[in-house]
């Protein structure tokens, strides 16, 4: 624990302290506190899963921020208050809507060349919102900005085959140590194999417990899943893509056709997550 104990001191001395307080308090009791229990009541009452976060792939293109507010507070009413949005070009179309959600926590999953200055600049009352930053090569200067301007801030790796050995190795961790996130996110693709991802989400496993490494490791797909678990007697993790079409590993390829657009996230989950199936 003592090397932890060094990683919280870190943290405190160079992240704003109502970043440190805000985010955790919209993850920790928010979600995990507040939000599980209204989770676990209507469980127990309608018959079906909820999951405990919701993922957003977003295009500006295709983006309506009344229909994204709409969804928001459907998902607060059903015990959901964290957001992990994932989106492509410049953030900041997002952050209004994110602005209008206080009591949620959200992971902006963007790249490094969109950390500038006047991102920082509307974004610094945003204590709510936690950007994690793509470890390609923008990310250095991105994470020392971050840095420099006390954000609460992660990184995080898309692998699939390819970052195989690079990663069970332990030579992706030591470029994600330079960083100085808080959390280093792993995010397998769409066709890495189901072998590989067990044999990375192990390493992962085996790193935190070595309690040794100075950033918190989390696998977006199966840490979600354990965190479910916790919170409700059946894992099950959402993820909308850009067209609104539901995604997970608790769903069958021939349910792949719920879309948020169209239903609300109460429907989506009666129908493609019921308990007793």
């Amino acid at each position: 624990y003592a090397f932890y104990f060094k990683m919280a001191t870190d943290i405190i001395s160079h992240v704003n302290p109502d970043n440190i307080t805000t985010f955790g308090l919209n993850t920790g009791y928010n979600s995990c506190t507040k939000g599980a229990k209204i989770i676990r009541e209507i469980e127990k009452k309608k018959g079906y899963n909820i999951p405990w976060s919701l993922s957003f792939s977003i295009s500006s293109k295709q983006y309506q921020e009344k229909v994204y507010q709409e969804l928001l507070s459907q998902g607060q009413e059903l015990g959901i208050f964290t957001y992990l949005i994932f989106l492509k070009g410049n953030p900041q179309f997002l952050l209004p809507l994110i602005r209008e959600n206080p009591a949620c926590a959200f992971v902006l999953f963007t790249n490094g060349e969109y950390i500038t200055k006047d991102f920082l600049a509307k974004t610094k009352d945003l204590h709510h919102l936690m950007p994690a930053v793509e470890a390609d090569d923008y990310a250095p200067s991105a994470c020392r900005l971050l840095r420099e301007n006390q954000m609460l801030y992660s990184a995080f790796l898309c692998y699939d085959e390819k970052e195989k050995q690079a990663i069970l190795s332990g030579q992706i961790l030591r470029q994600l140590i330079r960083l100085k996130p808080v959390f280093s996110f792993f995010i397998p693709s769409d066709d890495c194999r189901k072998s590989t991802e067990k044999e990375i989400y192990q390493y992962i496993v085996n790193v935190r417990n070595a309690q040794q490494t100075p950033t918190l490791l989390m696998d977006i797909k199966y840490d979600n899943m354990f965190i479910d678990s916790i919170i409700s007697d059946d894992a099950c993790t959402a993820a909308f893509d850009a067209q609104g079409f539901l995604h997970g590993p608790s769903l069958r390829k021939s349910e792949h056709s719920f879309n948020c657009f169209q239903l609300s996230l109460q429907q989506i989950f009666s129908l493609a997550f019921p308990k007793n199936i």
